[in-house]
């Protein structure tokens, strides 16, 4: 296992067009997740910082060759809709079962014009086996509750990178998973990403 410090950010590679459409969607989050309750009102002045710089986190830890990902319970499009327009060339899906939740990620993939993204409107245990070459899991479930949702899910090489707490323990890594990595914590608040493979 290894570590990896939080070095600059994914947000100073992009190119100017993908930064423009990531602050759309912020505005986008401000406009309708707001009132949907699927962002805190608290994060509405530090929503770049908090929600989508967070996000680009898992960037460094997607294998270069990969080809599918899926945001599990991808409520407001926290992390596939930024990993989506910072790696194009990733297939994006954002699972998500509730409704409402559904209806905002349709609405900001039409807006932003995401041509690499999906929405399952449904649980992701539901999906079809597509075999994701990773799987993201931010505020999803406990640690165990994500690996058993993700490891079906999974290509033979795949990895779960799970957003951990802040009181993230090595043995709260469930049975049948390995970490490969965890990433330094981006806030002082949050916790580290946690990279898991098949043992």
């Amino acid at each position: 296992m290894f570590h990896v410090k939080h070095k600059g950010s994914v947000w100073e590679r992009l190119s100017t067009s993908q930064r423009e459409v990531l602050t759309k969607f912020e505005d986008l989050i401000r406009a309708s997740a707001l009132l949907r309750g699927m962002v805190s009102h608290s994060d509405i002045d530090r929503l770049h910082e908090r929600h989508v710089l967070d996000s680009l986190r898992a960037v460094p830890w997607i294998p270069p060759d990969a080809v599918r990902v899926c945001d599990l319970g991808s409520g407001a499009g926290l992390p596939g809709i930024p990993v989506a327009v910072a790696v194009p060339g990733l297939e994006v899906t954002l699972a998500e079962s509730r409704l409402r939740r559904v209806a905002f990620l349709e609405l900001a993939v039409e807006r932003l014009g995401l041509t690499n993204t999906l929405v399952w409107a449904g649980s992701a245990r539901e999906l079809p086996r597509l075999r994701f070459d990773a799987c993201l899991a931010r505020g999803f479930a406990d640690a165990a509750g994500t690996w058993e949702t993700a490891h079906p899910l999974l290509a033979a090489n795949g990895r779960l990178l799970y957003w951990a707490g802040r009181s993230f323990d090595p043995a709260d890594v469930p049975e049948g998973a390995r970490t490969v990595g965890v990433g330094e914590p981006a806030l002082e608040s949050g916790g580290p990403i946690v990279i898991m493979t098949r043992q």
